[in-house]
């Protein structure tokens, strides 16, 4: 069997500080438990998301889908490989460079890619439950007290900033939406209150007390603090499929979807391609939403 070529690397003429990669047929770009160093967005053609152990297809990937931003935002390994399917173009972009870009944005627009991966690490969750056909548990229920332990928002935002900090990536996301200082908190008493807000164009972050929620496969879950509500549908202009009980009053912060949708036109590709990646893994669809569109 004849040698792959080799990757090529030029810089990108619309984004000088990333990388324009071109990829070959058959090239593995990343492997799965390789550091985590650089996060891609396709270009042009398609790539396959696979587990290496069993050499099963996750994903394919075309054009404006980003791959590795988790991996890369918290540090770690590659949870999965990723292969050419045929002859494609990916920007690289740095791990710190991501990071750097992410923090000169608004801290509404930070909280809401935030919360946007607290609601894939969830669905991630249900999909599992539904292939092990297994029974379903409170997914995620933080201890806001433990956690926090009893730091200032201030010492909070200076923890999560240093490496020396200890918490989970589902905490340091959930700890990252509660330190902005531009959300306002609400008390949910029924599923009237979680439609109403998503009518506005809010989605809803669970500070305390839990939620039932129920898919359209009949798979029901309980989320308690950390558990996101309608943002991934809000941004994509999505209907809410999900039915909601509340047994007791729920204490969640709103955030301002619509409001803030208005500047993902305005970030570079590999910001875009994230928040785009994560929206359409998170609702399953394949379907580019408007708000991603050139």
């Amino acid at each position: 069997m004849p040698a792959l070529p080799d990757l090529v690397r030029r810089k990108s003429k619309s984004n000088p500080n990333f990388y324009e990669v071109s990829v070959p047929k058959g090239f593995v770009l990343c492997a799965e438990g390789d550091d985590a160093q650089n996060l891609y967005v396709v270009i042009s053609g398609n790539l396959e998301i696979f587990d290496d152990v069993t050499k099963q297809q996750i994903a394919v990937i075309s054009k404006g889908s980003a791959f590795g931003e988790q991996a890369v935002l918290f540090g770690g390994k590659r949870s999965a490989s990723v292969r050419a399917v045929e002859d494609s173009v990916c920007l690289e972009i740095s791990g710190a460079g991501f990071r750097s870009s992410l923090m000169n944005q608004s801290s509404l627009l930070q909280a809401m890619l935030n919360c946007l991966l607290l609601q894939l690490i969830v669905t991630n969750q249900v999909r599992q439950i539904e292939v092990n056909n297994a029974q379903p548990d409170r997914l995620i229920d933080l201890d806001v007290n433990t956690i926090t332990n009893g730091k200032s928002r201030l010492e909070l935002l200076a923890l999560l900033k240093s490496s020396e900090h200890t918490f989970s990536a589902v905490q340091s996301l959930f700890l990252r939406v509660m330190v902005s200082d531009e959300l306002e908190s609400i008390a949910v008493s029924s599923p009237q209150d979680i439609l109403r807000e998503f009518q506005k164009g809010n989605g809803l972050v669970i500070t305390s007390g839990f939620v039932t929620v129920s898919n359209l496969k009949n798979v029901t879950i309980q989320v308690g603090p950390g558990g996101v509500i309608g943002v991934a549908e809000v941004l994509s202009q999505t209907a809410l499929t999900h039915s909601f009980v509340i047994a007791q009053t729920v204490i969640a912060l709103v955030i301002p979807v619509s409001k803030v949708s208005r500047s993902i036109k305005t970030l570079n590709k590999g910001l875009k391609g994230v928040f785009r990646a994560v929206v359409m893994r998170t609702l399953r669809i394949e379907e580019v939403p408007e708000v991603f569109q050139d």
